[in-house]
């Protein structure tokens, strides 16, 4: 399958290396012939230095005859153009990356409709729809839905004084249809068999029954009630989508934002929650607005390094939780010194959008976890695939691979060796990135 990303930015940039390790066929365009040689260095892909909104891009062969064309540069109205040529010169299906608001809620049907734009996706919605996820689960330092949320995948922190520690993983006495799916140690990340232990400090991904990880949860140091006073920092694009969900879900909000004109148009258009115009970097203004009595605070603006700082200082004033959000991924690195709870990568969260889009029919669901180098699929079994009426031990899953969940209908169960597989089953499987696309080829139909 070839796929074009129109923009190497870093979300062109990271949506591309996903796609890569993916094994797609990938032609990435950029316009700076130095941006171009940089990722000739890096990523293993056709690199063109060329403008998205020339038509005689799309007259070239390798252009033309792509299966999906991603537009993702960093100017809403070029990407909207890239794609409407895109289209005009054959290409099958086409997603636009779009910031502004209205392009994400007025306009959407009509980028739909009248421009034959195939997905709209807005990184800052996805965010905020992220956020708010996160801030209804417990216990959590990342949580995934699968199956219309039947399945829930959370990570935590194992403490040292945990039940769990130091018993291998088959001899757990842990609840029914719930797993420990994936473990991140010294910034290695294991999918585990049953040998293996689990250890202090280790960040553990369980999945199983939503109810029953619900109930699970509630067990581990970490838990904490959910949050209701919450403070965002920063009232760009992200706090605009997020600030009317986290209302809707009755949180007392109160945002900081810089800009006057922001704060203006926040004031107006919110229906609750407190509109502050300050600087949310400053400590005295923090603590002068009660930022150590915030259950959460939420830091969002567009500098990484004002976000890990100000978390930094929200810990010392007494914040309960923060839950950062970086744009670079140069910066993940620095989250544990500066104690972020929550650490949400924006590019990350879009490309995995991009990659559910790029799979083929089969695969209706797509995560990253472990720092990005491990995938969370979930594949719906059609009626003519390969593993129809097949067990679960005849597929000869990769090593690094763990088939955590299965839905059918009403049921969910962790599938075992002798489980055979029916048209209709939804599947969640964990693998590493480099893994996953001969797994998912399991599930196609048959020749």
């Amino acid at each position: 399958m070839r796929i074009v990303v129109a923009g190497a930015g870093d979300l062109g940039f990271n949506i591309a290396k996903l796609l890569v390790a993916d094994e797609f066929n990938v032609v990435l365009v950029e316009k700076s012939a130095q941006r171009c040689e940089e990722i000739q260095k890096t990523i293993d892909c056709l690199v063109l230095n060329g403008d998205v909104t020339a038509s005689s891009l799309y007259q070239r062969q390798d252009v033309a005859e792509a299966d999906l064309f991603v537009a993702c540069t960093g100017v809403d109205e070029v990407n909207i153009v890239a794609c409407t040529l895109a289209k005009h010169y054959g290409v099958q299906k086409t997603i636009v990356c779009v910031r502004n608001v209205d392009y994400s809620n007025s306009e959407k049907d009509f980028l739909r409709q009248d421009l034959h734009v195939d997905v709209v996706l807005n990184p800052c919605e996805i965010m905020a729809l992220e956020i708010s996820q996160v801030v209804n689960a417990s216990s959590s330092l990342n949580v995934e839905k699968f199956a219309d949320g039947k399945v829930t995948m959370f990570e935590t922190k194992i403490g040292a004084d945990s039940n769990l520690l130091n018993q291998k993983l088959r001899d757990m006495e842990l609840p029914r249809d719930i797993l420990a799916a994936l473990i991140t140690r010294n910034n290695k990340v294991l999918i585990p068999s049953g040998e293996d232990c689990l250890m202090p400090e280790d960040y553990v991904y369980f999945v199983g029954i939503s109810e029953r990880i619900e109930e699970f949860q509630k067990q581990f140091s970490e838990v904490y009630q959910k949050p209701q006073r919450i403070m965002i920092i920063g009232g760009g694009r992200t706090g605009q989508f997020l600030a009317p969900l986290l209302l809707e879900e009755g949180k007392d909000i109160k945002i900081i934002e810089k800009n006057g004109q922001i704060c203006q148009k926040l004031a107006a258009e919110l229906r609750g929650g407190v509109v502050l115009c300050g600087d949310g970097s400053d400590m005295a203004f923090l603590e002068e607005e009660g930022a150590g009595q915030a259950d959460l605070i939420i830091v969002i603006t567009d500098d990484d390094r004002l976000n890990l700082m100000t978390a930094l200082v929200a810990k010392h004033l007494g914040t309960k939780r923060t839950l950062v959000r970086l744009t670079h991924s140069e910066y993940l690195n620095l989250t544990d010194k500066v104690e972020a709870d929550v650490v949400l990568f924006c590019q990350m969260l879009t490309a995995a959008e991009v990659l559910r889009y790029a799979h083929r029919g089969e695969v209706v669901n797509v995560s990253y976890l472990g720092d990005s180098r491990v995938e969370a699929v979930e594949v719906v079994l059609g009626e003519d695939s390969a593993a129809q009426n097949r067990a679960v031990q005849e597929l000869d899953l990769p090593k690094e691979s763990l088939m955590c969940a299965l839905v059918r209908g009403k049921e969910v169960l962790v599938p075992k060796g002798d489980t055979v597989l029916e048209a209709g089953d939804r599947l969640v499987i964990l693998a590493r990135n480099d893994r996953m696309t001969s797994i998912t080829s399991l599930f196609e139909a048959k020749d």
